[in-house]
């Protein structure tokens, strides 16, 4: 995975936040697999101690 990640900074700048309309990359470690998503909302989430954030995502699939 992190050979994945290291080709991919390599053609696509990453940036350090992420902000509604964004494009992100979606990692799931344990089963190897990545795909890309849509940002549609962020929200905090004011029921929990620590500082925790919703954010809303719209998968994407390659061809679309």
């Amino acid at each position: 995975m992190e050979k994945l990640l290291k080709e991919l900074k390599k053609l696509v700048p990453f940036k350090e936040t992420t902000d509604v309309g964004d494009i992100v990359l979606v990692v799931v470690e344990e089963t190897e697999m990545a795909g890309y998503a849509l940002v549609t909302g962020i929200e905090r989430d004011h029921t929990r101690k620590d500082e925790w954030w919703e954010v809303h995502m719209q998968l994407l699939s390659v061809p679309p």
